[in-house]
């Protein structure tokens, strides 16, 4: 079981699974999706930094015309995606 919040844009902002841990998702200005991090307790005001416990899982990158171009781990290891190029 698990349970999930939304901000009024209908964007997941939260993920609480069985075991309490939860998964915060952050989004840009425009709308895209930028972190995901590990929370081991609340998630932070609006300015999102990052408050002992957390742990950045996952950051995105975009080009201006909002492909994806890169994808940061929680090791800071980056897997780059450009034209011609997919995720799998």
């Amino acid at each position: 079981m698990q349970e999930l919040s939304y901000n009024l844009d209908g964007q997941g902002t939260e993920r609480k699974d069985a075991y309490g841990n939860r998964t915060g998702f952050i989004y840009g200005l425009d709308g895209q999706l930028a972190e995901m991090r590990r929370e081991n307790g609340r998630l932070d005001g609006a300015d999102h930094s990052p408050s002992s416990g957390q742990r950045i899982l996952q950051q995105y990158e975009y080009s201006t015309n909002g492909q994806i171009t890169g994808i940061i781990d929680g090791n800071q290891n980056r897997k780059e995606y450009g034209r011609g190029m997919h995720m799998l």
